[in-house]
């Protein structure tokens, strides 16, 4: 496996690993939850053919916004951030991806450029699809183009979604949403709830929910005074 340091911002400069595989669906943490998983088998096999595995360390920067969408992300393992770079120079986390999920997918069907920044919060296992290699599979199998297209429809209807829900909540039941929505990509039903590995901080989930850490500190206190969620040891339920 061979090391290199990718070119990011100067800040958030990390050595990444990186190696080139053909693997399938079959090796990957997030089988029956990542749209490529829902495809027909000769689909998959031609994507993986053309797909570049990679693997990153904690703090990569993997898309910039602003920057031409030379390809497509479709994470394996892992979690990362998209942050959104506003004209006064001000990051706004926007989004947290875990295993299953296809970043930057808008941006590359249109082709067109980033849309947000994409960062790694801890290791990553990332197949990368390259832009021209998306259109050259698309031209072969339109019926990709069509199942694309819907994915990229319930991303906007779930933005739509998460619009309409977060207006006039409070922050508790803000971060009670993320969390459902977190739950939805990596829980684990156990029965008694469901539960999921927690591997990024306080910090991220304000991010997200759009509020300081410290109000998030006290609205995870108010939902566990409810019973709505319980923390131990790195994990959520």
């Amino acid at each position: 496996m061979q090391s290199f340091k990718r070119s990011t911002s100067p800040s958030l400069t990390q050595q990444c690993r990186h190696c080139v595989s053909a693997d399938n669906c079959g090796g990957c943490s997030a089988l029956g939850r990542c749209p490529m998983s829902k495809l027909p088998a000769h689909l998959n096999q031609l994507i993986h053919r053309s797909t570049e595995t990679r693997f990153y360390t904690p703090g990569c920067v993997l898309a910039s916004q602003g920057q031409p969408a030379k390809g497509l992300f479709i994470l394996k393992a892992g979690w990362v951030k998209t942050v959104f770079q506003t004209r006064s120079d001000r990051r706004v986390a926007v989004g947290l991806y875990g295993p299953g999920n296809l970043l930057a997918l808008p941006d590359v069907m249109t082709a067109g450029r980033f849309s947000f920044s994409i960062e790694t919060i801890e290791d990553c296992e990332i197949e990368f699809l390259s832009t021209d290699n998306l259109r050259s599979i698309m031209e072969q199998e339109p019926a990709l183009a069509m199942h694309l297209l819907q994915v990229v429809s319930g991303l906007f209807l779930k933005a739509m979604e998460d619009v309409h829900e977060g207006a006039g909540v409070s922050t508790s039941e803000r971060l009670l949403q993320v969390l459902r929505d977190l739950a939805a990509q990596c829980g684990r039903d156990t029965g008694d709830g469901v539960r999921m590995r927690l591997p990024f901080t306080v910090q991220h989930l304000a991010d997200r929910v759009g509020c300081s850490r410290q109000w998030a500190t006290k609205a995870l206190g108010e939902l566990e005074e409810k019973g709505l969620v319980r923390r131990s040891r790195g994990w959520i339920t």
